[in-house]
């Protein structure tokens, strides 16, 4: 009887433990995953954006270019851009070199001689996956009489509620030859 007892006090004692024990676990997950994924931004775009300018060949008064962008997710989802765009403007010797207050004070490329989109037309968006490098490439031509070449490129994160933009400068020297 006395060993009954015990057994029967010990089996509560045990379901005791064993449901403080659950519900100590899920609040203690439950902090890991804000810690994790809401105070260290894990959800959140951990994107790599560059650009270039690479200059591959000159024909008569041309030089035929290629316009990369470089995008690399460096986080732990999945993220989808649109809008993926880019603007080439130039400086030559018969410009005037001005400051384009617009932009804090920067030397102003007041000639535009490309614009354009990465994506295709009929493409709405582009994604991403983690841990990849993507590069995207538009083959133009600049005009040889050109000196300086200034590439800003941008996309916006598509889907999100409040718009959100990354964007990439980058300046290149025209060669001579």
């Amino acid at each position: 009887m006395i060993l009954l007892d015990w057994i029967t006090r010990s089996e509560t004692w045990a379901s005791i433990f064993k449901n403080l024990t659950t519900g100590t676990g899920i609040i203690v997950g439950g902090i890991w995953t804000y810690r994790r994924f809401y105070r260290q931004r894990e959800h959140q775009a951990l994107i790599d954006f560059s650009v270039d300018i690479v200059f591959h060949e000159k024909l008569g008064e041309w030089w035929i270019v290629e316009l990369n962008a470089y995008v690399e997710n460096k986080g732990k989802v999945q993220h989808k851009m649109n809008d993926f765009k880019f603007k080439v403007e130039s400086l030559s010797n018969h410009d005037v070199v001005e400051l384009n207050y617009n932009y804090g004070g920067q030397v102003n490329f007041p000639t535009t001689l490309s614009e354009g989109s990465f994506l295709p037309k009929k493409a709405e968006y582009f994604f991403i996956e983690p841990g990849l490098k993507n590069k995207y490439s538009f083959i133009t031509r600049i005009p040889a009489s050109q000196k300086i070449l200034l590439m800003h490129s941008w996309f916006n994160y598509y889907g999100k509620k409040e718009k959100r933009s990354h964007i990439a400068e980058v300046t290149k020297v025209v060669p001579e030859n």
